[in-house]
Protein backbone atom coordinates (compact mmCIF):
# COMPACT_ATOMS: atom_id res chain seq x y z
CA UNK A 1 0.00 0.00 0.00
CA UNK A 2 1.06 3.48 -1.00
CA UNK A 3 2.17 5.80 1.64
CA UNK A 4 -0.48 8.56 0.10
CA UNK A 5 -3.25 5.84 0.84
CA UNK A 6 -1.92 5.10 4.10
CA UNK A 7 -1.97 8.99 4.60
CA UNK A 8 -5.36 8.86 3.62
CA UNK A 9 -6.79 6.40 5.39
CA UNK A 10 -5.96 7.83 8.48
CA UNK A 11 -7.17 10.86 7.38
CA UNK A 12 -10.44 9.30 6.77
CA UNK A 13 -10.08 7.66 10.68
CA UNK A 14 -9.67 10.39 12.01
CA UNK A 15 -12.83 12.35 10.48
CA UNK A 16 -14.81 9.38 11.16
CA UNK A 17 -13.86 9.53 14.59
CA UNK A 18 -14.05 13.29 15.26
CA UNK A 19 -17.89 12.05 13.60
CA UNK A 20 -18.14 9.59 16.27
CA UNK A 21 -17.64 11.72 18.60
CA UNK A 22 -20.01 14.66 17.73
CA UNK A 23 -22.53 12.27 16.94
CA UNK A 24 -22.08 10.86 20.93
CA UNK A 25 -21.43 14.74 21.95
CA UNK A 26 -24.67 15.43 20.33
CA UNK A 27 -26.17 12.41 22.42
CA UNK A 28 -25.05 12.71 25.64
CA UNK A 29 -26.62 16.58 24.98
CA UNK A 30 -30.09 15.23 23.21
CA UNK A 31 -30.23 13.04 27.06
CA UNK A 32 -29.53 15.76 29.08
CA UNK A 33 -32.29 18.15 28.02
CA UNK A 34 -35.06 15.67 27.79
CA UNK A 35 -34.11 14.55 31.10
CA UNK A 36 -34.25 17.91 32.84
CA UNK A 37 -36.90 19.39 34.94
CA UNK A 38 -36.51 22.77 34.55
CA UNK A 39 -34.43 25.89 33.64
CA UNK A 40 -31.67 25.12 35.59
CA UNK A 41 -30.90 21.52 34.88
CA UNK A 42 -31.57 22.73 31.74
CA UNK A 43 -28.76 25.42 31.19
CA UNK A 44 -26.53 23.47 33.16
CA UNK A 45 -26.61 20.75 30.98
CA UNK A 46 -26.53 22.83 27.98
CA UNK A 47 -23.19 24.38 29.48
CA UNK A 48 -21.50 21.06 30.47
CA UNK A 49 -22.36 20.09 26.79
CA UNK A 50 -20.15 23.48 25.57
CA UNK A 51 -17.03 23.27 27.93
CA UNK A 52 -16.47 19.74 28.52
CA UNK A 53 -17.82 18.47 25.84
CA UNK A 54 -16.76 20.91 22.77
CA UNK A 55 -13.96 21.98 24.89
CA UNK A 56 -15.05 25.94 24.68
CA UNK A 57 -13.04 27.82 27.70
CA UNK A 58 -16.46 29.21 29.05
CA UNK A 59 -19.86 29.82 28.14
CA UNK A 60 -23.34 31.86 29.76
CA UNK A 61 -26.78 30.96 29.05
CA UNK A 62 -29.56 33.17 29.80
CA UNK A 63 -33.40 33.07 29.29
CA UNK A 64 -36.03 35.07 28.03
CA UNK A 65 -38.95 35.87 30.02
CA UNK A 66 -41.13 36.83 27.44
CA UNK A 67 -43.89 38.28 29.56
CA UNK A 68 -42.01 40.97 31.08
CA UNK A 69 -39.64 41.55 28.01
CA UNK A 70 -36.62 40.25 30.44
CA UNK A 71 -33.16 38.56 29.37
CA UNK A 72 -32.87 36.75 33.04
CA UNK A 73 -31.32 33.37 34.77
CA UNK A 74 -28.09 33.87 33.66
CA UNK A 75 -25.86 30.76 34.47
CA UNK A 76 -22.25 30.38 33.88
CA UNK A 77 -19.45 28.06 33.55
CA UNK A 78 -16.15 28.42 35.73
CA UNK A 79 -13.72 31.07 34.34
CA UNK A 80 -16.33 33.24 33.01
CA UNK A 81 -15.43 36.96 32.14
CA UNK A 82 -18.74 38.41 32.21
CA UNK A 83 -19.00 38.28 36.08
CA UNK A 84 -21.51 41.08 36.85
CA UNK A 85 -24.68 38.92 34.82
CA UNK A 86 -26.15 37.68 38.20
CA UNK A 87 -28.40 34.99 38.03
CA UNK A 88 -31.47 37.32 38.87
CA UNK A 89 -29.90 40.53 36.47
CA UNK A 90 -32.58 41.64 34.01
CA UNK A 91 -31.87 42.90 30.77
CA UNK A 92 -34.70 44.47 29.03
CA UNK A 93 -35.15 43.12 25.66
CA UNK A 94 -35.26 46.32 23.95
CA UNK A 95 -32.61 48.69 22.24
CA UNK A 96 -31.66 49.90 26.08
CA UNK A 97 -30.76 46.24 27.02
CA UNK A 98 -27.58 46.57 24.93
CA UNK A 99 -25.93 44.63 22.58
CA UNK A 100 -27.33 41.14 23.46
CA UNK A 101 -30.56 42.30 23.59
CA UNK A 102 -30.22 43.27 20.33
CA UNK A 103 -28.96 40.60 19.11
CA UNK A 104 -31.72 37.94 20.73
CA UNK A 105 -34.15 40.52 18.58
CA UNK A 106 -32.46 40.12 15.47
CA UNK A 107 -32.34 36.97 15.68
CA UNK A 108 -28.58 37.08 14.49
CA UNK A 109 -25.27 35.77 16.02
CA UNK A 110 -22.94 38.62 16.48
CA UNK A 111 -19.34 39.28 17.90
CA UNK A 112 -18.21 41.63 20.65
CA UNK A 113 -14.60 42.56 21.66
CA UNK A 114 -14.46 44.53 25.15
CA UNK A 115 -10.91 45.67 26.78
CA UNK A 116 -12.02 43.33 29.82
CA UNK A 117 -13.72 39.84 28.24
CA UNK A 118 -11.80 40.11 25.04
CA UNK A 119 -14.17 38.72 21.95
CA UNK A 120 -17.18 36.55 22.15
CA UNK A 121 -19.75 35.76 20.10
CA UNK A 122 -23.04 36.29 21.16
CA UNK A 123 -25.92 33.07 20.09
CA UNK A 124 -29.40 33.89 20.69
CA UNK A 125 -31.72 31.02 20.91
CA UNK A 126 -34.55 31.08 18.41
CA UNK A 127 -37.43 28.51 17.76
CA UNK A 128 -39.70 29.63 15.22
CA UNK A 129 -40.35 32.98 15.25
CA UNK A 130 -39.84 33.37 18.76
CA UNK A 131 -36.35 34.61 20.94
CA UNK A 132 -36.18 32.22 24.14
CA UNK A 133 -32.89 32.94 24.88
CA UNK A 134 -29.02 33.51 24.55
CA UNK A 135 -25.38 31.98 25.09
CA UNK A 136 -22.29 33.59 24.89
CA UNK A 137 -19.03 31.84 24.01
CA UNK A 138 -15.79 33.00 23.50
CA UNK A 139 -15.05 34.25 19.90
CA UNK A 140 -13.94 31.13 18.07
CA UNK A 141 -11.17 31.49 15.42
CA UNK A 142 -11.61 27.64 14.50
CA UNK A 143 -14.41 26.76 12.50
CA UNK A 144 -14.65 23.18 12.86
CA UNK A 145 -16.43 22.75 15.45
CA UNK A 146 -19.22 25.38 13.68
CA UNK A 147 -21.87 22.48 12.85
CA UNK A 148 -21.85 20.67 15.75
CA UNK A 149 -21.65 24.10 17.75
CA UNK A 150 -25.08 25.34 15.52
CA UNK A 151 -27.06 21.83 16.21
CA UNK A 152 -26.21 22.42 20.00
CA UNK A 153 -27.83 26.05 19.60
CA UNK A 154 -30.84 24.36 17.84
CA UNK A 155 -31.40 21.42 20.12
CA UNK A 156 -31.11 23.82 22.99
CA UNK A 157 -33.27 26.53 21.51
CA UNK A 158 -35.87 23.50 20.95
CA UNK A 159 -35.91 22.44 24.47
CA UNK A 160 -36.03 25.42 25.73
CA UNK A 161 -39.37 26.31 23.64
CA UNK A 162 -40.98 23.16 24.53
CA UNK A 163 -40.04 23.66 28.54
CA UNK A 164 -41.33 27.71 28.32
CA UNK A 165 -44.61 26.42 26.31
CA UNK A 166 -45.18 23.74 28.75
CA UNK A 167 -44.82 25.92 31.61
CA UNK A 168 -46.77 28.76 29.79
CA UNK A 169 -50.15 25.96 29.50
CA UNK A 170 -49.41 24.77 33.52
CA UNK A 171 -49.92 28.57 34.58
CA UNK A 172 -52.92 28.71 32.31
CA UNK A 173 -54.17 25.83 33.90
CA UNK A 174 -53.40 26.77 37.13
CA UNK A 175 -55.19 30.48 36.30
CA UNK A 176 -57.97 28.74 34.88
CA UNK A 177 -58.64 26.06 37.83
CA UNK A 178 -58.45 28.94 40.45
CA UNK A 179 -60.75 31.12 38.90
CA UNK A 180 -63.08 28.42 38.56
CA UNK A 181 -62.37 27.66 42.23
CA UNK A 182 -63.50 31.51 43.26
CA UNK A 183 -66.14 31.65 40.94
CA UNK A 184 -67.87 28.24 42.53
CA UNK A 185 -67.36 29.81 45.71
CA UNK A 186 -68.39 33.06 45.63
CA UNK A 187 -71.50 31.62 43.77
CA UNK A 188 -72.15 29.30 46.27
CA UNK A 189 -71.37 32.16 49.54
CA UNK A 190 -72.86 35.10 47.95
CA UNK A 191 -75.99 33.13 46.26
CA UNK A 192 -76.94 31.01 49.50
CA UNK A 193 -76.35 34.29 51.38
CA UNK A 194 -78.54 36.72 49.28
CA UNK A 195 -80.88 33.62 48.75
CA UNK A 196 -81.73 33.97 52.83
CA UNK A 197 -81.61 37.44 52.92
CA UNK A 198 -84.02 37.50 50.30
CA UNK A 199 -86.32 34.54 51.75
CA UNK A 200 -86.50 36.88 55.23
CA UNK A 201 -86.60 40.41 54.02
CA UNK A 202 -90.23 39.13 51.79
CA UNK A 203 -90.86 37.64 55.18
CA UNK A 204 -90.63 41.08 56.93
CA UNK A 205 -92.84 42.84 53.96
CA UNK A 206 -95.39 40.01 54.83
CA UNK A 207 -95.43 41.85 58.28
CA UNK A 208 -98.16 43.37 59.93
CA UNK A 209 -97.46 47.05 59.85
CA UNK A 210 -98.09 47.55 63.08
CA UNK A 211 -95.26 44.67 64.20
CA UNK A 212 -92.52 47.48 64.63
CA UNK A 213 -90.40 45.14 67.17
CA UNK A 214 -90.67 42.17 65.26
CA UNK A 215 -90.02 44.42 61.92
CA UNK A 216 -86.66 45.98 63.34
CA UNK A 217 -85.98 42.27 64.93
CA UNK A 218 -85.63 41.15 61.93
CA UNK A 219 -84.13 43.50 59.50
CA UNK A 220 -81.12 43.48 62.49
CA UNK A 221 -81.16 39.69 61.98
CA UNK A 222 -80.98 40.67 57.78
CA UNK A 223 -78.04 43.46 59.04
CA UNK A 224 -76.06 40.28 60.69
CA UNK A 225 -76.38 37.79 57.66
CA UNK A 226 -75.43 40.90 55.30
CA UNK A 227 -72.05 41.75 57.31
CA UNK A 228 -71.61 37.14 57.39
CA UNK A 229 -71.79 37.88 53.22
CA UNK A 230 -69.17 40.65 53.49
CA UNK A 231 -66.74 38.39 55.95
CA UNK A 232 -67.46 35.36 53.68
CA UNK A 233 -66.77 37.33 50.15
CA UNK A 234 -63.35 38.63 52.44
CA UNK A 235 -62.49 35.35 53.82
CA UNK A 236 -62.74 33.68 49.77
CA UNK A 237 -60.95 36.29 48.18
CA UNK A 238 -58.01 36.23 50.66
CA UNK A 239 -58.62 32.54 50.40
CA UNK A 240 -57.81 31.87 54.63
CA UNK A 241 -58.77 28.38 54.51
CA UNK A 242 -55.38 27.15 55.01
CA UNK A 243 -55.61 27.03 58.89
CA UNK A 244 -59.25 25.36 58.92
CA UNK A 245 -59.62 22.54 61.61
CA UNK A 246 -62.47 20.00 62.23
CA UNK A 247 -63.68 22.73 65.50
CA UNK A 248 -63.79 25.26 62.71
CA UNK A 249 -65.46 22.97 60.30
CA UNK A 250 -68.21 22.54 62.63
CA UNK A 251 -68.60 25.58 64.18
CA UNK A 252 -68.81 27.76 60.32
CA UNK A 253 -71.67 24.74 59.05
CA UNK A 254 -73.45 25.25 62.27
CA UNK A 255 -73.72 29.11 62.18
CA UNK A 256 -74.45 29.21 58.10
CA UNK A 257 -76.79 26.96 59.59
CA UNK A 258 -78.21 29.61 61.80
CA UNK A 259 -77.17 32.78 60.42
CA UNK A 260 -77.60 32.14 56.62
CA UNK A 261 -80.19 29.73 56.60
CA UNK A 262 -82.18 30.58 59.38
CA UNK A 263 -82.60 26.99 60.05
CA UNK A 264 -81.93 27.27 64.00
CA UNK A 265 -84.90 24.27 64.41
CA UNK A 266 -82.68 22.17 62.52
CA UNK A 267 -81.15 19.09 64.50
CA UNK A 268 -77.80 18.33 63.61
CA UNK A 269 -75.22 15.89 64.48
CA UNK A 270 -71.46 15.73 63.86
CA UNK A 271 -69.00 13.14 63.56
CA UNK A 272 -65.43 14.08 62.56
CA UNK A 273 -62.63 12.06 63.07
CA UNK A 274 -59.33 11.44 62.20
CA UNK A 275 -56.42 13.59 61.53
CA UNK A 276 -58.38 16.80 59.68
CA UNK A 277 -55.19 18.52 59.42
CA UNK A 278 -53.57 16.19 56.80
CA UNK A 279 -56.75 17.29 54.51
CA UNK A 280 -55.30 19.91 51.75
CA UNK A 281 -56.68 23.57 51.84
CA UNK A 282 -58.37 22.52 48.33
CA UNK A 283 -60.01 19.52 49.53
CA UNK A 284 -61.47 20.84 52.56
CA UNK A 285 -62.85 23.73 50.84
CA UNK A 286 -64.49 22.02 48.09
CA UNK A 287 -66.06 19.73 51.37
CA UNK A 288 -66.75 22.84 53.23
CA UNK A 289 -68.94 24.16 50.15
CA UNK A 290 -70.48 21.24 49.10
CA UNK A 291 -71.73 20.49 53.17
CA UNK A 292 -73.34 23.98 52.58
CA UNK A 293 -74.94 22.73 49.13
CA UNK A 294 -76.53 19.56 50.48
CA UNK A 295 -77.46 21.55 53.99
CA UNK A 296 -79.59 24.37 52.07
CA UNK A 297 -81.25 21.95 49.80
CA UNK A 298 -81.97 20.25 53.38
CA UNK A 299 -83.42 22.93 54.94
CA UNK A 300 -85.59 24.27 51.53
CA UNK A 301 -86.46 21.96 50.13
CA UNK A 302 -86.57 18.51 52.27
CA UNK A 303 -88.50 20.08 55.36
CA UNK A 304 -86.50 17.61 56.88
CA UNK A 305 -86.24 18.01 61.18
CA UNK A 306 -83.05 16.54 61.48
CA UNK A 307 -79.32 16.31 59.58
CA UNK A 308 -76.19 14.39 60.37
CA UNK A 309 -72.78 15.20 58.94
CA UNK A 310 -69.85 12.54 58.95
CA UNK A 311 -66.13 13.42 58.81
CA UNK A 312 -63.73 10.81 58.46
CA UNK A 313 -60.11 11.05 57.63
CA UNK A 314 -58.02 7.81 57.36
CA UNK A 315 -55.82 5.97 54.99
CA UNK A 316 -54.85 9.33 53.49
CA UNK A 317 -58.50 9.66 52.44
CA UNK A 318 -61.04 11.57 53.65
CA UNK A 319 -65.00 10.68 54.03
CA UNK A 320 -68.05 13.30 53.93
CA UNK A 321 -71.59 12.17 54.71
CA UNK A 322 -73.92 14.21 54.70
CA UNK A 323 -78.03 12.67 55.79
CA UNK A 324 -81.45 14.09 56.11
CA UNK A 325 -84.47 12.40 57.18
CA UNK A 326 -86.56 15.13 54.36
CA UNK A 327 -89.30 14.00 52.15
CA UNK A 328 -86.06 12.63 49.76
CA UNK A 329 -86.25 12.68 46.00
CA UNK A 330 -85.59 11.22 42.74
CA UNK A 331 -81.52 10.74 42.07
CA UNK A 332 -82.30 10.42 38.51
CA UNK A 333 -84.57 13.32 38.14
CA UNK A 334 -82.60 15.73 40.44
CA UNK A 335 -79.35 15.04 37.66
CA UNK A 336 -81.01 17.12 34.70
CA UNK A 337 -80.06 20.21 34.71
CA UNK A 338 -82.86 22.79 34.54
CA UNK A 339 -82.78 26.25 33.50
CA UNK A 340 -82.38 28.77 35.89
CA UNK A 341 -81.31 26.93 38.56
CA UNK A 342 -79.39 28.92 40.91
CA UNK A 343 -77.05 26.02 42.50
CA UNK A 344 -74.75 23.28 40.88
CA UNK A 345 -76.63 20.89 42.53
CA UNK A 346 -75.61 17.24 41.97
CA UNK A 347 -73.91 17.00 38.60
CA UNK A 348 -72.35 20.08 39.56
CA UNK A 349 -71.16 18.07 43.61
CA UNK A 350 -70.17 15.21 41.49
CA UNK A 351 -67.85 17.03 38.87
CA UNK A 352 -66.23 18.74 41.30
CA UNK A 353 -65.16 15.49 43.64
CA UNK A 354 -64.39 14.07 40.66
CA UNK A 355 -61.96 16.81 39.62
CA UNK A 356 -60.48 15.95 42.97
CA UNK A 357 -59.94 12.28 42.11
CA UNK A 358 -62.95 11.31 44.15
CA UNK A 359 -66.17 9.85 44.20
CA UNK A 360 -69.36 11.47 45.02
CA UNK A 361 -72.73 8.98 45.38
CA UNK A 362 -76.43 10.56 46.37
CA UNK A 363 -78.83 7.53 48.12
CA UNK A 364 -82.55 8.74 47.69
CA UNK A 365 -86.34 8.29 47.14
CA UNK A 366 -89.24 9.84 47.78
CA UNK A 367 -90.20 9.71 51.25
CA UNK A 368 -86.98 8.09 53.20
CA UNK A 369 -84.69 11.11 52.90
CA UNK A 370 -81.28 11.54 51.59
CA UNK A 371 -77.91 10.27 51.83
CA UNK A 372 -75.01 12.08 50.09
CA UNK A 373 -71.69 9.86 49.98
CA UNK A 374 -68.32 11.41 48.91
CA UNK A 375 -64.72 10.00 49.37
CA UNK A 376 -61.84 11.38 48.03
CA UNK A 377 -58.10 11.95 48.97
CA UNK A 378 -56.55 14.25 51.17
CA UNK A 379 -54.80 15.82 48.33
CA UNK A 380 -56.02 16.07 45.03
CA UNK A 381 -54.78 14.03 42.28
CA UNK A 382 -52.97 14.69 39.37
Amino acid sequence: MALSEIEQLKADLAHLTAETEQLRLLQNLSKSLNQADGYDELATGVLNILTAGLGVDWAIIGQVLADQQLLSGWMASQHAPLETLTHNQAIPLSTAGGTIALAVLKAESTTVTTDQSGSYDIHPLIWGQHPLGVILLPHQQNRSHQNVLAEILEQSAVRLGIMQMRLRRARAAAIEAERNRIAIDMHDTVSQSLFGMIFSLDAVLKMPAENTADIFAELERIKQTAEGVRGEIRQTIHDMWVEMTADRFQRDIQSYLVDVLQAADLGIDFDIRGDFSSVSPEVHRTLYRICQEALTNTVHHAAASDARVCLDVQNERVGLIVRDNGRGFDPLEAMRPKPGDEHFGILGIQERIQLLGGTCDFFSRPGHGMSLVIDVPVMKKG
